[in-house]
């Protein structure tokens, strides 16, 4: 049944026989009562009870079990109390389509039972069924055996026992007088019987009780079973190992009777004459071409790897316009092929070689961006095919245009005359030649490389008077350039009024 909070009704004098019985019913009857909380949230409230275990009456104040909402299914809560304290616990159930009640643990009494709903916010009564049985409070929940006992337990018929002595030690003028090292064995046949001993043995020694044959036992055992672990290690003089052993790799250029990894031997043969890195990455026929160069040898994954006289190739399917690519020689069923990637390379730490990040078996090659097609693109004002390995000096040359400038600080005199590139992470020599004209009043132009929009290097300045010879100019940037992707662009200014720019990039790259 469902339940409510417990108040004793008083019907008036025209009642007191009923007012009276609920007077005497209600220390029982309110005892632990469960109900939803006046405002209610997720809780239950217990009214307060007591407990009595035989020697004391304890008085339990009223409490609150705090439950939890199940999230997909409904879920069946048990409230209990514990028998000889009264103290509220909550037993959670299990979420199921149909769940179902969970058991009452051992040493506690029911109290009530809660159906929640998953995502429940709050606990009302028609939530709660009153499950309260009391008349197992205050009972012995377990017996233990104390010094000298045996037995015990906490459930069903439970049954203490006096310990088997080890020795009973009688003495006196009796009929019988213990002797040392004996034990009581038992009084013979016969009213006035006197007691008898037997002599004291090995089993009537308490179990914790070591004598020299178990000791000597303990050693045998001990010993048999260290020999038999020894027999699987390997010996100190000349040992033969199997399996994959390891051991830590020594430092480059190690040269000691330490043992030698295939790590370091990797490494140590890279160093000493392994040939790598004969090739070139060029643009031929609409692809890009890694060739043989100065030899045909190149390590991937470790190993030395033969280029084809013919190189390898690599279309610009499928790839991503105006986007830098870090090309990989890597192996396939013993062919060497190429591959354009987006992930970076890195230093490999064994081999020293340069690898695609996170994966060792692809050796670094080269960079190259496609442009619309998509289509790889190799040209003084578009130099987007860089070689990683034997590195040359590429030119770089923007379109000469004739452009007004008006601006009386540095400024790019136009997008048009921009030289796009990669670069490998070296040193760029780019300069801005030309001449300007100043068409009024005649005044101080200049010019200036810039680098991504950016003003660099040396400035060159002129004089340029109306109807006069345009001021010639040569600017200069020399510097390491990040590696990636960048363009070159002549800037411009006037001191004053307008004039025209002829200008245009010219220099060269590594790559």
């Amino acid at each position: 049944m469902t339940v409510s909070t417990y108040q004793q009704t008083s019907l008036g004098t025209q009642a007191q026989s009923v007012d009276g019985d609920l007077s005497v019913l209600s220390r029982l009857g309110a005892a632990f009562a469960p109900h939803a909380q006046a405002t209610p949230d997720m809780t239950v409230a217990l009214d307060a009870g007591h407990v009595f275990d035989g020697a004391a009456l304890t008085e339990v104040a009223a409490q609150s079990a705090s439950l939890t909402a199940p999230a997909a299914n409904p879920r069946i809560d048990r409230i209990v109390i514990n028998q000889l304290t009264g103290t509220v616990s909550v037993v959670t159930g299990t979420e199921a389509a149909s769940p179902a009640v969970p058991a009452i643990p051992s040493g506690f009494a029911p109290v009530a039972r809660v159906r929640l709903s998953a995502g429940a916010t709050v606990i009302t009564n028609d939530m709660i069924t009153d499950e309260r049985d009391l008349s197992a409070l205050g009972r012995i929940i377990a017996v233990e055996a104390g010094t000298g006992l045996t037995g015990g337990g906490s459930s069903g018929t439970v049954t203490i026992s006096l310990e088997t002595p080890v020795a009973v030690a009688l003495g006196g003028t009796g009929t019988a007088t213990a002797a040392a090292n004996t034990v009581f064995a038992g009084p013979a046949s016969g009213t006035d019987a006197a007691p008898s001993f037997r002599s004291l043995t090995l089993a009537d020694l308490p179990a914790d009780v070591a004598t020299t044959e178990d000791v000597a036992a303990a050693i045998a055992v001990e010993t048999e079973r260290a020999e038999s672990v020894e027999a699987l290690l390997a010996p100190l003089s000349s040992p033969a190992l199997t399996g994959t052993p390891t051991a830590p790799t020594a430092p480059a250029g190690t040269d000691t009777t330490q043992i030698a990894t295939t790590a370091f031997v990797a490494s140590a043969v890279v160093a000493g004459g392994l040939q790598h890195g004969q090739c070139y990455l060029t643009l031929s026929g609409g692809n890009l071409l890694l060739s043989p160069y100065n030899g045909n040898r190149l390590i991937i994954g470790g190993v030395e790897q033969t280029i084809p006289a013919t190189g390898v190739s690599l279309a610009p399917t499928n790839l991503m316009v105006d986007t830098l690519y870090y090309i990989y020689a890597g192996m396939v069923s013993e062919t060497m092929m190429l591959v354009a990637s987006t992930t970076g390379h890195s230093t490999d730490a064994t081999t020293g070689i340069e690898v695609m990040t996170g994966n060792s078996a692809y050796t670094f090659v080269g960079w190259a961006c496609p442009t619309i097609g998509p289509a790889w693109v190799s040209s003084p004002a578009k130099q987007y095919v860089i070689n990683y390995f034997n590195r040359r000096n590429l030119p770089l040359v923007g379109a000469t245009t004739s452009s007004a400038i008006t601006a009386t600080a540095l400024t790019e005199v136009t997008t048009n005359a921009r030289a796009y590139f990669i670069s490998c992470g070296e040193s760029g020599d780019i300069g801005a030649v030309g001449s300007t004209v100043h068409w009024v009043g005649g005044d101080s132009v200049g010019i200036m490389v810039g680098l991504d929009g950016v003003a660099g290097g040396t400035q060159s300045n002129g004089m340029s008077f109306p109807g006069g010879a345009p001021a010639t100019a040569a600017a200069r940037l020399t510097q390491t350039i990040a590696e990636g992707l960048h363009y070159a662009s002549p800037m411009a200014y006037v001191a004053v009024q307008y004039g025209t720019a002829y200008v245009a990039i010219c220099g060269t790259i590594r790559g």
